[in-house]
């Protein structure tokens, strides 16, 4: 278990309450080694142009997984509303503060406050970018952007980015996204030109690629490198 405590007056007397969640599959089955985050938000006063904490407030983080019982907790936790957020790393479960609704759980002193987190189940977008000749340039993070940027975008123009997981024989990008749900997959780079599995060239101008996943069976696209792009 993880805390982080920013901004707390070292005169600052604080009665803790306890903060607990457990994290369920939609049907109600516990999900262990599950990973919990909350944050608490702060009341703000504006200061200016900015807004700044208000005298006395303070910042605060937990963060854990879950135990064989999906169950995490945490008790001291200073009184405030915490939005809270559940992923399960490695399954293929929506992270709830991503996909879903942000569960909002309110802690006062010396109480507790228990609620649950239900995850929807989805698939694995996997995205493959072949590289025969060896052309992608190394990934510049964090002192620039990615050579190549893979996401979803859903909804009105809400966009996801994918993990890069691997750099063997190319570049492999992967992340759960949910079922029966219309999305776009969304590609971008400034260093190479890509082609689709026909040999097509892909229109990064665009960088729609429309789909819809299906249960149980993951969503993969494969595209090749096909050539450097020119500095301006």
């Amino acid at each position: 278990m993880l805390t982080f405590l920013a901004a707390l007056p070292s005169n600052c007397q604080t009665a803790f309450g306890k903060l607990g969640v457990t994290v369920t599959d939609e049907q109600g089955v516990a999900l262990p080694s599950a990973s919990v985050s909350g944050s608490r938000v702060p009341n703000l006063i504006r200061a200016g142009s900015h807004f700044d904490l208000a005298p006395g407030e303070q910042r605060f983080f937990v963060s854990g997984a879950t135990d064989a019982a999906g169950s995490y907790s945490n008790s001291s936790v200073p009184p405030g509303t915490y939005l809270v957020c559940a992923e399960v790393p490695g399954q293929a479960f929506l992270n709830s503060c991503k996909w879903g609704e942000t569960k909002s759980m309110v802690v006062a002193s010396g109480q507790t406050s228990a609620d649950t987190v239900r995850l929807g189940k989805g698939v694995f977008l996997k995205v493959h970018i072949e590289d025969p000749k060896s052309l992608l340039p190394p990934d510049r993070r964090p002192l620039g952007p990615p050579p190549v940027i893979v996401g979803v975008k859903f909804g009105n123009g809400a966009f996801l980015a994918a993990d890069l997981v691997s750099v063997t024989e190319g570049a492999d990008f992967s992340m759960p996204i949910p079922v029966n749900t219309p999305l776009e997959l969304w590609l971008s780079t400034r260093e190479v030109s890509l082609a689709d599995q026909q040999g097509n060239t892909v229109d990064l101008s665009t960088r729609k690629i429309s789909f819809t996943a299906i249960p149980s069976s993951d969503q993969s696209f494969s595209f090749t490198v096909s050539g450097r792009i020119a500095a301006p």
